[in-house]
This record gives structure tokens, sequence and C-alpha cells, in this order.
């Protein structure tokens, strides 16, 4: 009897043990997870700089030919198109030192991010009309006959990108229905399905009218197409590393007062400035430059 009795104490001594140690392991705990975050939105990206766009189509002579005639040796007139970014994060606080109580003001997110980066389209286009001298038919009557050149010449860039990211936010004070947030965060990734395509579109057609006394004659107008022709050339860009330098600002908006699950969840709006270095096989070291809107939805545990 007395030998259980010391092992029964024995055995609640090391529980309560392992319970102050476990206890004081969660107390001692700097950094808590306390968030999920989902967000969404559209990047409006640069064309990649420092890059010449002979090189990408090399293996096509008549690709070169089209590009030395219609872009200069760096492609110009790139303008921004919305692409896609979608990116799941983990939120984290930290604890304050030396206390059971958490620093609300300050944020360590990290996540995945998936990018879909349409890098911009440069064009020159053309259309010209010659209108030849009228041959007569009759006296009265006689005809026009022009000649209509139209000529577009495009290049589309895209890429996909997945990057490990990772930010510091501070926050405005978290009792307030409305949060204000700005930061710095990293990204760190790789591109693939790189593609950069060359079109080349030319139509030639001819438009004659008839005319009596100088007055047009319904339904004598006609056209005759005498070239129509499409040329596409795919050139080489290769997979990627990726590193990006982002500065987010956003605001995001408690949707409940009252019942629990509602003031946990927040909606907000968040915008990125982001300066992107890449380095690819082919290519080398090379810049871009962008912005990111999206939309972003939040769900934070108790403290």
């Amino acid at each position: 009897m007395k030998t259980t009795f010391t092992l029964i104490i024995i055995l609640l001594s090391v529980f309560g043990l392992n319970a102050q140690s476990e206890e004081k392991r969660k107390k001692n705990k700097r950094l808590i997870w306390n968030e999920v975050n989902l967000h969404n939105g559209g990047i409006f990206s640069s064309a990649p700089r420092n890059i010449k766009l002979n090189e990408l189509f090399s293996n096509s002579p008549q690709a070169i030919s089209i590009l030395n005639n219609n872009f200069s040796d760096s492609g110009v007139n790139y303008y921004p198109i919305p692409s896609l970014q979608l990116n799941l994060q983990l939120g984290f606080r930290f604890r304050k030192s030396n206390s059971d109580e958490i620093n609300d003001r300050l944020s360590l997110r990290m996540g995945l991010i998936y990018q879909y980066s349409y890098f911009g389209r440069t064009e020159t286009s053309g259309f010209n009309r010659f209108t030849g001298n009228p041959v007569s038919i009759s006296p009265e009557s006689y005809t026009v006959r022009d000649s209509l050149i139209y000529r577009r010449t495009s290049i589309n860039e895209s890429a996909n990108a997945v990057l490990l990211q990772s930010a510091l936010q501070i926050y405005t004070k978290s009792t307030n229905q409305i949060q204000f947030y700005t930061g710095v965060g990293l990204g760190i990734g790789f591109s693939f399905n790189n593609a950069i395509k060359l079109i080349d579109e030319k139509k030639i057609s001819i438009e004659t009218r008839t005319y009596t006394n100088n007055i047009y004659v319904p339904n004598s107008f006609n056209e005759e197409t005498q070239l129509d022709e499409t040329l596409k050339f795919e050139g080489r860009v290769d997979n990627n590393f990726t590193t990006q330098i982002h500065f987010p600002f956003g605001t995001r908006l408690r949707l409940g007062v009252d019942r629990e699950f509602w003031k946990r969840m927040y909606v907000g709006a968040e915008l990125w400035t982001i300066f992107s270095i890449d380095n690819s096989k082919n290519i080398g070291w090379y810049t871009r430059f962008g912005m990111l809107s999206n939309f972003s939805l939040s769900y934070q545990f108790g403290q």
C-alpha cells in the first residue's frame, strides 16, 4: 500500500512538472500564429528591362528582319496589362517580452504566391489608302480604284511564377473597426512556361466604285483581297529565378461587432509597389517594376 501511494505521488509530481513546463513553454513562445489571409488581385507589370528582342528570336532570321523594321533594339512602347495573383498567407503576432500580452500592431506574414504575369504588348500599326486615277467607262461614267494596305506587328510576353513570400507589417489599433497597415515584404521563387510571341499581320485589298455624272452608282462597290497573311514566331525565354521586393499599403474592415465569428473576419483592399529582379539562362539579369491591387479576406484566431 505504501509503495502504491509513493508511485501515485511520483506520477502526480511528473505530470505537474510537465504541465508547468508546457505552460512555461507557451508563455515563452514569442511568435503566435493567429491569422489566415487569402488575396486575389491584378498586377500591372512593366516589360522586362535590359532585354534585346533580337536575342530572343535568334533562331528565326525572318523574325529578326521584322523586328529590325518595326522596333528598336530594346522593344519600346510597352504598356501594362492587368495580370493575376493569388496569395495564401499565414499571419503571426509577436508576444511581448516577459508577458502574456500580444503585440497587435506588428504582424509577420508568410505564404505562397502564384502569379500569371502579362508583361505587356508593344505594337506598330499602319493603314494606307492609295487612290488611283479614275478609269473612264463611258463619257458619263468612270471607276475609282483604291489600294488599301494594312500592317500590324505586335509582341506578347507572359510567364507563370511561384514564390515563397514573407512580409513584416505594421497596423493601426486593432480595437478600431477599420485598420490601416503598411510594411515591406520579400518573395523568392521561380517562373515557368515563359513565352514571347511575335505576330506580323499584313493585308492588301483593292476597292472599286463606279460613278455616273459624279454620282456614286448604288451597289457598285467591290473589294478584292490580294494578300491576307499572318506570321507568328515564338521566341525562347528560359525559366528563371525571381526575387521580388514589395511595399504593401492596405486597409481592412472588421465585419462584425457583437458576434464572435464576424468579429474575427476582415475584408480589405491592398496595393503593392513591386520591384523584381530576375535571372534567366538565355537572357541574364533583368529587372521589372509593377503595381498590384488586390482584395483580401482574413480570419483571426483567438489570442
